[in-house]
């Protein structure tokens, strides 16, 4: 079946009043994450968890879950519920799609301006990420090379 997983915040299902700290690897009382040396770091906390839990095979959230913390600061890419862990997916892009994309931008990086020929792989890039309500429209789309899409990352230009 897989191994427990808690994210930060998360309630013990043996103890109403005791939550899991990821820092400290231990169930707390709730004041102990207004400590300022955990305060600054609760939210990212809980992020680096979602993205192990969507990375894993063998970890599972708890059936019964609360969390503490307000649950907008979870990734919008992630949905939990009722402990089931779903990566949302995205509409892929076609091929035509792609190849009327490279064609459009003369098949050079629209950043740095290097082609396949200059030994660049090409990537067909969304302007404003999908995580950051992107679409796949034409519009928000073009061609950047390996370098420059993964130097952009999750950043719109």
């Amino acid at each position: 079946m897989g191994t427990q997983y808690f994210l930060h915040g998360d309630r013990d299902q043996s103890s109403a009043d005791h939550f899991y700290c990821k820092k400290c690897d231990l169930f707390v009382a709730e004041d102990h994450f207004n400590d300022e040396k955990h305060k600054s770091e609760n939210e990212s906390l809980i992020r680096r968890g979602l993205l192990y839990l969507t990375d894993s095979q063998a970890a599972f959230r708890p059936h019964d879950w609360f969390n503490l913390f307000d649950h907008t600061v979870l990734n919008e890419k992630y949905e939990l519920e009722q402990g089931i862990k779903r990566k949302i997916r995205r509409a892929s892009l076609s091929d035509s799609v792609r190849y009327s994309i490279l064609k459009s931008d003369n098949y050079k990086c629209r950043i740095c301006g290097r082609s396949a020929s200059d030994g660049a792989k090409l990537h067909v890039d969304h302007k404003v990420p999908v995580s950051k309500g992107g679409t796949n429209d034409p519009d928000n789309l073009w061609t950047l090379c390996e370098r420059c899409n993964l130097g952009k990352s999750d950043h719109d230009l």
